[in-house]
């Protein structure tokens, strides 16, 4: 009797969550069976083939789950090897959300945690520009947690205090919920000691995503901080129970020029309204502008009319102050700035407001001397504020 053997296949069915899965999955098997040829058979060609980070990052969780490491090894590499600059968030997310055993592998922990690096650091590392445009701001908070703590590590964050880097963090975790650990961790990043004092004592303890190890260990840090050298506080070992995060260095990016003016621009239709209310002997309400972000906090700046000089001259007092409140931000209770206010025509030099220095509290503002400033009808009014937090 003649038995001839068949082999046997066993069928094993694996859950995908979507198209883009079903092609990774097939995409490695094919990979799979390139490797199983002699090396002058095979045609590798992973990183000529236009392949996504997405794609890519799918393939990796496959190769990682049959347990074939050298199809991962060459996903790995070809992922390494993308352009930064394209990277999307989820790409960022979804590299960073690799099991420990590809993330952390020494093989490929560096060039993947630098790519991640590049990209957030290309899309976020202007910090306040991130903060001033809500398109960026939105964008920042889908980050994942993990790239968030990697965001918060780099020296090269562009930013006019660590102010900047507190705001970011609350508008990011608006919204979230996060583990008590996360939180800690995202506060021991934060570099306090290069926080504006003002912000430090009054703003730090109520930001939505700070947790210290104590509220004591807060309260003493403010109390010395500002009285004592670096040098003689660690002597002393007054702020031992500080993690060592806070005394980090100021971040070395820089703000691109331009970035302490916040640019006011009053439209003509608006001025026009303003001036026919004037001239119909009506109450003037003051025309204020839009929120505009500076160092930790929102500003608004309003101008009032005051009598109308000439066709072509406009008496004007104008009122800087601190918004109140700009969700999730607290109410800032109060801190000391260096202003300088102009205004600026269309045609012409610019015309000096006011220079001085003085404490803002929420919803007061500093009311600048009244100014004679010409107004032609299609130009709008532009006025120039230029900042700096002091205290």
């Amino acid at each position: 009797m003649h038995c001839s053997l068949l082999p046997l296949y066993q069928v094993i069915q694996v859950p995908c969550k979507d198209a883009q899965d079903v092609e990774a999955g097939q995409k490695i098997i094919e990979l799979m069976h390139e490797l199983a040829m002699p090396m002058t058979h095979r045609q590798l060609d992973l990183c000529g083939g236009g392949l996504s980070p997405a794609l890519l990052l799918k393939m990796i969780r496959w190769a990682d789950l049959w347990d074939a490491p050298e199809c991962l090894g060459l996903c790995a590499e070809c992922l390494m090897n993308f352009v930064h600059t394209l990277l999307h968030i989820t790409d960022i997310n979804g590299i960073l959300a690799l099991p420990d055993a590809v993330l952390h592998s020494p093989s490929f922990s560096k060039g993947l945690l630098d790519l991640c690096s590049k990209g957030l650091l290309h899309k976020f590392g202007n910090v306040h520009e991130v903060i001033s445009k809500e398109e960026l701001r939105v964008c920042f908070t889908r980050l994942a947690f993990p790239a968030v703590k990697l965001f918060l590590s780099f020296d090269e964050l562009a930013v006019h205090s660590e102010n900047d880097v507190a705001v970011l963090c609350a508008f990011w975790y608006d919204g979230k919920v996060c583990d008590e650990k996360e939180l800690k961790e995202l506060s021991e990043l934060l570099r306090v000691a290069r926080l504006s004092p003002s912000f430090r004592a009054d703003m730090l303890p109520r930001l939505n995503f700070f947790l210290p190890p104590s509220l004591p260990v807060l309260t003493l840090f403010n109390l010395v901080w500002d009285h004592e050298s670096e040098v003689a506080l660690e002597d002393k070992g007054l702020l031992k129970d500080c993690p060592p995060g806070w005394f980090a260095p100021a971040r070395s990016g820089v703000v691109p020029g331009g970035a302490d003016v916040l640019d006011v621009r009053f439209e003509a239709s608006k001025l026009s309204a303003l001036l026919q209310a004037a001239k119909a002997s009506q109450d003037t309400s003051p025309l204020a502008s839009p929120s505009l972000y500076y160092c930790g906090y929102f500003w608004v700046l309003k101008v009032c009319l005051l009598q109308v000089a000439g066709p072509l001259e406009l008496e004007l007092s104008a009122d800087l102050s601190i918004c109140p409140s700009v969700p999730p931000l607290p109410a800032p209770s109060a801190l000391k700035a260096r202003y300088s206010v102009h205004h600026v025509p269309l045609h012409g030099p610019v015309v000096s407001w006011s220079c001085s220095e003085s404490w803002f509290k929420a919803g007061t503002g500093v009311v600048l001397n009244p100014r004679f400033l010409q107004f032609v009808g299609a130009d709008g009014l532009t006025i120039e504020c230029q900042l700096a937090v002091l205290i």
